[in-house]
This record gives C-alpha cells, structure tokens and sequence, in this order.
C-alpha cells in the first residue's frame, strides 16, 4: 500500500553447523532403535576423530578420541561425558567440547578443554556461558579456543582458559574453523 514490496518465499536462514561432524538429526537416523550403543562423530578432521558414545538407556555416555598419527606421544583418555557435549573439535595443542543447556535442569551450557600434554596438575577448564546462550561452532588453533554462540557472540580463550576476547557478529553465525594463529 505504501510502495514497500514484502519478499516471499525467501529462503530460510542457513542453520549453524560444526566442521566435520555428523548432525545429531542425522546420528539418530543411523544409529536407530537397535540394541547397539549409540555414537556420533563430533569432529573428524585431519588430526583424528572426537566421539560421542553412550548405551542405550543408560545414561552413562563418554567421549573418545582417536589420533590418525598412530606413532603420537602421549595418551588422551576417554572422557566421561557428564554435561551431554553436543559439539566438539581436536586442535593442535588440545581438545575442545561443548554442551547445551539442560531444558529439564539448572546446569548451563558448558565449553570444556583439554590439552593433549599436560602443564599442570590442573590443566584441563570448564566454562560454563552465560544464560541462554549455548555454543553453536567451535574451534582451536595454537595458543587459542573459540567458541561462536546462539547470541551473536564469539568468545576466543586462552589454552588457560582466560577470557581474551568477546566479538559480537553482525549475523548469526554458520560456523567457524582455525588453524594455527588463523580464525
């Protein structure tokens, strides 16, 4: 009525995904109603493999990683899945998990890292994001973790685990990827 054109049938936004996994739409559609325990690939890149496994109904789940380069030092347990981690991605120097919030629960979304080589006796960090707000990509490179979030945030930390930095995105977010000092 007043000159301005309304667009239809626009094409829905791109929905937010992470590098080399399998979507979970997709896990449950494999993994099916069988009496095997159920697993997802969480991240398959060129340093190896993150996997999401758990029986099922039983609601003990783990996350096992695996290196393509066989003759790598050092070993990297299994990790006991407690928070429910949903994405996940092997860098260079370490392992970086993420989980959303609970909807039937208190517990908050949670980034969790874990270098391959230890430092300290403590050297492994969960950080737990603000309310409402849930991880959709991660990332890892030499000396950072990044994570880019369901509210326009990408938020860059420390191999410690500090807070460097907080970027607010002009879109939403599709994905992210890194390597080395590049994000």
């Amino acid at each position: 009525a007043d000159g301005a054109r309304v667009l239809t049938g626009a094409p829905a936004p791109q929905l937010p995904f992470q590098v080399g996994a399998v979507p979970p739409h997709a896990a449950a559609t494999v993994a099916g109603d069988g009496p095997g325990p159920s697993r997802r690939f969480l991240c398959y890149n060129m340093m190896g493999t993150v996997v999401s496994a758990g029986e099922p109904g039983s609601d003990f789940k783990s996350v096992e990683m695996a290196f393509h380069d066989t003759s790598r030092s050092g070993r990297i347990p299994t990790i006991t899945d407690y928070h429910g981690y949903t994405l996940g991605v092997l860098g260079e120097r370490g392992c970086v998990l993420a989980s959303p919030a609970r909807t039937n629960g208190p517990q908050s979304a949670t980034l969790f890292y874990r270098p391959y080589e230890s430092w300290a006796h403590t050297s492994e960090w969960h950080v737990t994001l603000p309310a409402g707000e849930e991880a959709v990509a991660v990332a890892a490179g030499a000396s950072w973790v990044a994570a880019v979030t369901s509210q326009r945030m990408l938020r860059v930390f420390s191999h410690a685990g500090s807070q460097r930095q907080m970027v607010s995105l002009h879109g939403a977010p599709v994905t992210c990827a890194g390597k080395g000092d590049s994000l």
